[in-house]
């Protein structure tokens, strides 16, 4: 998905790219949050699971300029019960084919007309 994403033009950050070993996770997460403009969730049984990313989302739910710009995307099948509410109320993007879900992720992060998030 990020090579997807910036290929086609988008400035993407994700932590197994850009924490060194030893890093300040919380800190280096933080600083990445504040200087997002939007925010893709890959969802996972596990990541569903992530006290991490669930404190990633707290933070784009309650941060103005994540409106509109939060995309779920599901990686693996994931059952609703173990999915965020907030996440299933956006509209998730199926990812069974992952250059299909990439396009999706760009045309709504891009702002184009037409573009469907399920």
């Amino acid at each position: 998905m990020a090579e997807k994403l910036t290929q086609a033009g988008l400035n993407v950050w994700f932590d197994e790219m850009e924490l060194p070993t030893g890093e300040n996770w919380a800190k280096a997460i933080g600083k990445a949050l504040d200087k997002s403009n939007a925010m893709v969730v890959l969802l996972s049984p596990n990541a569903s699971k992530s006290g991490w990313i669930n404190r990633d989302l707290e933070y784009a739910i309650s941060t103005p300029r994540f409106r509109g710009r939060l995309l779920p995307v599901m990686v693996k099948p994931t059952r609703d019960d173990e999915v965020p509410w907030i996440l299933r109320e956006l509209g998730i993007i199926k990812a069974g084919d992952p250059d299909l879900a990439s396009r999706q992720v760009v045309r709504a992060l891009k702002g184009e007309r037409g573009s469907s998030k399920r």
